[in-house]
Protein backbone atom coordinates (compact mmCIF):
# COMPACT_ATOMS: atom_id res chain seq x y z
CA UNK A 1 0.00 0.00 0.00
CA UNK A 2 2.65 2.36 1.07
CA UNK A 3 4.26 1.61 -2.22
CA UNK A 4 1.41 2.71 -4.44
CA UNK A 5 1.21 6.01 -2.36
CA UNK A 6 4.90 6.83 -2.85
CA UNK A 7 4.37 5.78 -7.19
CA UNK A 8 1.08 8.24 -7.05
CA UNK A 9 3.14 11.10 -5.13
CA UNK A 10 6.19 10.50 -7.70
CA UNK A 11 3.61 10.38 -10.58
CA UNK A 12 2.11 13.67 -9.63
CA UNK A 13 5.47 15.68 -8.99
CA UNK A 14 6.30 14.41 -12.17
CA UNK A 15 3.18 15.32 -14.19
CA UNK A 16 3.53 19.16 -12.53
CA UNK A 17 7.43 19.62 -13.38
CA UNK A 18 6.12 18.40 -17.13
CA UNK A 19 3.57 21.12 -16.59
CA UNK A 20 5.74 23.96 -15.71
CA UNK A 21 8.57 22.83 -18.47
CA UNK A 22 5.40 23.50 -21.22
CA UNK A 23 4.11 26.18 -19.92
CA UNK A 24 6.78 29.14 -18.59
CA UNK A 25 4.32 31.71 -19.29
CA UNK A 26 1.66 30.86 -16.45
CA UNK A 27 2.13 33.51 -14.79
CA UNK A 28 1.80 36.06 -17.55
CA UNK A 29 -1.30 36.98 -20.34
CA UNK A 30 -1.71 34.06 -22.15
CA UNK A 31 -1.14 34.26 -26.05
CA UNK A 32 -4.00 34.76 -28.72
CA UNK A 33 -4.86 31.34 -30.19
CA UNK A 34 -3.28 31.48 -33.81
CA UNK A 35 -0.40 33.82 -32.81
CA UNK A 36 2.97 33.39 -31.80
CA UNK A 37 3.56 35.03 -28.04
CA UNK A 38 7.59 34.12 -28.28
CA UNK A 39 9.96 37.24 -28.05
CA UNK A 40 11.06 38.58 -31.55
CA UNK A 41 14.24 39.69 -32.70
CA UNK A 42 14.93 43.19 -30.74
CA UNK A 43 14.53 46.38 -33.57
CA UNK A 44 14.04 50.08 -33.71
CA UNK A 45 10.28 50.52 -33.34
CA UNK A 46 8.65 52.58 -35.98
CA UNK A 47 7.13 54.68 -33.17
CA UNK A 48 10.05 55.66 -30.33
CA UNK A 49 10.49 58.77 -28.31
CA UNK A 50 14.16 59.57 -28.57
CA UNK A 51 14.05 63.22 -27.43
CA UNK A 52 11.21 65.05 -25.18
CA UNK A 53 8.67 66.83 -26.64
CA UNK A 54 6.83 70.33 -26.15
CA UNK A 55 3.22 70.54 -27.67
CA UNK A 56 2.29 73.60 -29.32
CA UNK A 57 -0.51 72.42 -31.62
CA UNK A 58 -3.62 72.52 -29.36
CA UNK A 59 -4.61 75.20 -27.06
CA UNK A 60 -3.33 75.14 -23.50
CA UNK A 61 -6.82 75.04 -21.93
CA UNK A 62 -9.73 73.27 -22.92
CA UNK A 63 -13.37 73.42 -21.62
CA UNK A 64 -15.36 70.23 -19.92
CA UNK A 65 -18.91 69.14 -19.52
CA UNK A 66 -19.14 70.05 -15.69
CA UNK A 67 -21.23 73.77 -14.95
CA UNK A 68 -19.59 76.05 -12.26
CA UNK A 69 -19.68 79.95 -11.05
CA UNK A 70 -16.41 79.61 -9.59
CA UNK A 71 -12.90 78.58 -9.76
CA UNK A 72 -13.60 76.08 -5.99
CA UNK A 73 -16.46 74.14 -8.35
CA UNK A 74 -13.70 72.87 -10.83
CA UNK A 75 -11.46 70.11 -10.77
CA UNK A 76 -8.62 68.53 -12.96
CA UNK A 77 -5.12 70.15 -13.33
CA UNK A 78 -5.14 74.39 -12.82
CA UNK A 79 -9.15 74.74 -13.31
CA UNK A 80 -11.13 77.55 -13.55
CA UNK A 81 -14.46 78.61 -14.44
CA UNK A 82 -14.89 80.53 -17.65
CA UNK A 83 -18.84 81.18 -19.01
CA UNK A 84 -19.98 79.25 -16.13
CA UNK A 85 -18.06 75.71 -17.84
CA UNK A 86 -15.01 74.19 -15.95
CA UNK A 87 -11.96 74.70 -17.97
CA UNK A 88 -8.87 72.56 -17.15
CA UNK A 89 -4.98 73.36 -18.16
CA UNK A 90 -4.24 70.78 -20.89
CA UNK A 91 0.13 69.70 -20.26
CA UNK A 92 2.74 71.10 -22.89
CA UNK A 93 5.72 69.38 -22.04
CA UNK A 94 6.39 66.24 -19.73
CA UNK A 95 7.35 68.30 -16.56
CA UNK A 96 3.76 68.87 -16.61
CA UNK A 97 2.85 65.60 -15.83
CA UNK A 98 3.03 63.90 -11.81
CA UNK A 99 6.12 61.09 -11.56
CA UNK A 100 5.15 57.99 -14.13
CA UNK A 101 3.52 59.80 -16.63
CA UNK A 102 4.22 62.43 -19.81
CA UNK A 103 2.78 64.73 -21.87
CA UNK A 104 0.97 63.25 -25.07
CA UNK A 105 1.09 65.44 -27.86
CA UNK A 106 -1.61 65.95 -30.30
CA UNK A 107 -1.33 64.68 -33.94
CA UNK A 108 2.11 62.93 -33.37
CA UNK A 109 0.19 59.43 -32.27
CA UNK A 110 -3.38 59.89 -32.60
CA UNK A 111 -4.92 56.72 -34.16
CA UNK A 112 -8.78 57.30 -33.12
CA UNK A 113 -11.05 59.87 -33.04
CA UNK A 114 -11.63 59.57 -29.27
CA UNK A 115 -8.30 59.78 -28.37
CA UNK A 116 -7.54 62.62 -26.15
CA UNK A 117 -4.22 64.41 -27.36
CA UNK A 118 -2.16 66.77 -24.74
CA UNK A 119 -3.10 65.14 -21.60
CA UNK A 120 -0.88 63.22 -19.12
CA UNK A 121 -0.44 59.34 -19.90
CA UNK A 122 0.85 56.94 -17.62
CA UNK A 123 4.33 56.02 -19.14
CA UNK A 124 6.95 53.94 -17.64
CA UNK A 125 9.26 55.95 -19.78
CA UNK A 126 9.47 59.43 -21.36
CA UNK A 127 12.16 58.88 -23.36
CA UNK A 128 14.53 56.41 -25.35
CA UNK A 129 17.04 56.94 -22.43
CA UNK A 130 15.07 56.15 -19.97
CA UNK A 131 15.15 52.30 -21.61
CA UNK A 132 19.06 51.87 -21.17
CA UNK A 133 21.21 51.34 -23.76
CA UNK A 134 19.51 50.81 -27.07
CA UNK A 135 16.31 50.87 -25.45
CA UNK A 136 12.70 52.88 -26.93
CA UNK A 137 10.36 54.58 -25.48
CA UNK A 138 7.08 53.62 -27.70
CA UNK A 139 3.22 54.01 -27.40
CA UNK A 140 1.10 51.27 -26.75
CA UNK A 141 -2.65 50.83 -27.09
CA UNK A 142 -5.14 49.71 -24.71
CA UNK A 143 -5.00 45.99 -24.52
CA UNK A 144 -8.60 45.53 -24.47
CA UNK A 145 -9.88 48.29 -26.63
CA UNK A 146 -7.11 48.77 -29.33
CA UNK A 147 -7.03 51.95 -31.20
CA UNK A 148 -11.05 52.98 -29.96
CA UNK A 149 -9.20 55.47 -26.72
CA UNK A 150 -5.74 56.16 -28.84
CA UNK A 151 -2.50 55.85 -27.10
CA UNK A 152 -2.98 54.79 -23.44
CA UNK A 153 0.48 54.98 -22.40
CA UNK A 154 4.09 54.44 -22.92
CA UNK A 155 6.43 51.43 -21.87
CA UNK A 156 9.96 50.20 -22.70
CA UNK A 157 10.57 47.73 -25.05
CA UNK A 158 12.36 44.50 -24.16
CA UNK A 159 13.78 41.37 -25.13
CA UNK A 160 11.35 39.41 -23.90
CA UNK A 161 8.59 41.19 -26.31
CA UNK A 162 6.15 39.20 -28.54
CA UNK A 163 6.17 41.75 -30.87
CA UNK A 164 7.78 45.33 -31.89
CA UNK A 165 5.38 46.63 -34.37
CA UNK A 166 2.06 46.46 -35.66
CA UNK A 167 2.82 44.02 -38.43
CA UNK A 168 4.30 41.30 -36.12
CA UNK A 169 0.85 40.20 -35.18
CA UNK A 170 -0.87 39.00 -37.56
CA UNK A 171 -3.60 35.99 -37.10
CA UNK A 172 -3.18 32.81 -38.77
CA UNK A 173 -6.03 30.70 -37.90
CA UNK A 174 -6.48 27.90 -40.33
CA UNK A 175 -9.51 28.22 -42.17
CA UNK A 176 -9.91 32.02 -41.84
CA UNK A 177 -8.75 35.44 -43.33
CA UNK A 178 -5.29 36.73 -42.08
CA UNK A 179 -6.24 39.17 -39.55
CA UNK A 180 -4.45 42.23 -38.29
CA UNK A 181 -3.89 42.80 -34.50
CA UNK A 182 -1.47 45.47 -33.33
CA UNK A 183 1.43 45.46 -30.43
CA UNK A 184 0.84 46.55 -27.39
CA UNK A 185 2.00 46.33 -24.01
CA UNK A 186 0.57 44.08 -20.94
CA UNK A 187 0.94 45.29 -17.66
CA UNK A 188 0.50 42.10 -16.05
CA UNK A 189 2.99 40.36 -18.52
CA UNK A 190 5.28 43.58 -18.43
CA UNK A 191 5.77 43.14 -22.16
CA UNK A 192 4.83 44.16 -25.57
CA UNK A 193 2.26 41.44 -27.07
CA UNK A 194 -0.16 40.63 -29.78
CA UNK A 195 -3.32 41.61 -29.02
CA UNK A 196 -6.61 41.60 -31.58
CA UNK A 197 -9.60 42.95 -29.38
CA UNK A 198 -11.04 46.17 -30.24
CA UNK A 199 -13.83 48.43 -28.20
CA UNK A 200 -16.72 50.24 -30.47
CA UNK A 201 -19.54 52.92 -29.80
Amino acid sequence: MCFVLMALVALGVSCRRAQDRTDPTADEEKPVPGTTQSAVPMRVPKRHRPTPERCTDLPLRVATDASCSDDKDCAGREPKCVGGRCTVARCREDGDCLKGQMCQCGTAYAQSQNARPQHCLPAGCRTDADCGPSGYCSPTLDLECGSYRGISGWYCHGPRDACVDDEDCVSAQPGSEPRQGYCAYSLVAGRFVCAFAACAG
